[in-house]
């Protein structure tokens, strides 16, 4: 998020295949969190407006192991898109 706070969905191996095509649905309040957790529904988006979700798609090279991790696994960053597929400008 904004204050650097790692926020996420988790997918099992099966699916990422969908992850990397279609992308995932994420809430678009995920960028109003402040450093504490809080979303103040901000620009009354968030809680408001019914907190609607935009697709979230992989940014291209991001994908790297979890070396910390017990089992095997990776992250990778995100990035959102409206419904029409233009970047979300929040």
């Amino acid at each position: 998020d904004m204050c650097g706070t790692v926020r996420g969905k988790r997918f099992p191996s099966e699916e990422a295949d969908k992850v990397f095509t279609s992308g995932v649905q994420m809430p678009q309040s995920i960028y109003f969190f402040d450093v504490t957790g809080v979303n103040e529904d901000i620009l009354g988006m968030g809680f408001s407006d019914g907190d609607p979700d935009a697709q979230a798609h992989p940014v291209s090279g991001s994908i790297v192991p979890v070396p910390w991790a017990s089992m095997r696994q990776a992250q990778v960053l995100m990035t959102m898109v409206d419904h029409e597929g233009t970047p979300l400008m929040l």
